[in-house]
């Protein structure tokens, strides 16, 4: 990730409100859900932990964002389009630790409606 200009301005030492470490000013990408749709925002500031990669962002930045998922992420601005791939966990686990398959509803055959009406 890039690191973010410097406009000249003497900057303040931000600090990690979680672990302490000082923050680093990056560009980034931030993936965002909306219901079932996935979303990414290219290209946003963000400080950034140098130990646990926390991200925290400006008022101003956290206000576009906010407007950008109010506005229900319009289809019309996105500047493309890509495809993720989805993976689960299962083959990785231990047989004790896998989680139990949703039962399926046995099929119910087409006759067993014929004497019902």
């Amino acid at each position: 990730m890039a690191n973010m200009a410097d406009n000249g301005a003497e900057k303040t030492e931000i600090k990690c409100s979680s672990c302490g470490s000082k923050m680093r000013a990056e560009i980034t990408q931030m993936p965002m859900w909306l219901g079932s749709e996935l979303n990414l925002i290219e290209n946003v500031p963000a400080h950034v932990c140098d130990k646990c990669d926390l991200q925290y962002y400006d008022p101003h930045i956290e206000a576009a964002i906010r407007a950008l998922v109010g506005a229900g992420f319009p289809s019309h601005q996105a500047r493309s389009h890509i495809t993720v791939p989805v993976f689960q966990l299962d083959p990785y686990l231990p047989d004790a630790e896998k989680p139990e398959q949703p039962k399926r509803s046995p099929s119910i055959e087409p006759e067993s409606f014929s004497d019902s009406y």
